[in-house]
């Protein structure tokens, strides 16, 4: 993939188009295309990884519990997530509509049914590009700062470091593609207009290419001989 801004040896080949998506998410590719308007009770997935050291996860479900509006909140907690799910689970209890839940679940379902996610910047936007749902980002670290696939132009907000958000900023802006439609098909358009997920073909493409083709790569040696 091509989404940092880091130098890399130049016999690398980045490009978004070569990321493979889980076979779970075939079945819900483009999903978003055939999503009604966000009814009476929209639904919010928060979902911030297997560890989600920073706990952005806590963060962010107490600055969505001062809307003050309907809204479905499903809380994703990793598989390594390392603070008190308890936690969590006591502010859950505090607002209606509002579950966590712990692997195992069903990743792409459930964003699927999603009206907004909200999520780190590493794999997830990829993953939510291949479905269509509108998207904001808040990074973990400096260096997803820095990672330049998830931003406006492909359909995604990103509001930058997680810990340093404004709890007004981060409401407004899951507020916006449920109040204002054509921001909502917008944002889906952007992201599916990639045709990402179908990385595989052009990998083993490119490797059969090279294999039939070589040509001069590191220390003297042919791409071919790196193959082997």
């Amino acid at each position: 993939m091509d989404d940092s801004i880091e130098e890399v040896p130049e016999h690398y080949v980045r490009d978004r188009q070569l990321f493979i998506a889980d076979p779970s998410m075939h079945k819900f590719e483009k999903h978003g295309l055939k999503k009604e308007p966000p009814g009476p009770l929209p639904h919010l997935v928060i979902s911030f990884g297997e560890e989600d050291e920073g706990n952005l996860t806590f963060r962010a479900l107490r600055h969505v519990s001062q809307l003050q509006i309907p809204l479905k909140v499903t809380v994703l907690v990793g598989e390594r997530y390392p603070h008190d799910v308890s936690t969590l689970r006591m502010m859950a209890l505090g607002r209606r509509n509002t579950i966590v839940q712990q692997p195992p679940y069903d990743l792409p379902e459930i964003y699927a049914n999603a009206d907004v996610v909200l999520c780190a910047s590493g794999y997830m936007p990829y993953e939510i590009a291949v479905i269509g749902i509108p998207c904001i980002i808040l990074s973990q670290s400096d260096f997803e700062v820095g990672l330049t696939f998830p931003k406006e132009q492909h359909g995604f907000v990103h509001l930058g470091l997680g810990r340093k958000v404004k709890q007004s900023n981060l409401l407004n802006a899951i507020m916006e593609p449920l109040l204002h439609e054509p921001l909502r098909k917008r944002a889906i358009e952007r992201q599916l207009s990639l045709n990402l997920g179908g990385g595989l073909d052009t990998i083993l493409e490119t490797i059969f290419y090279l294999v039939e083709h070589p040509k001069r790569g590191v220390g003297g040696k042919t791409m071919s001989d790196m193959l082997n």
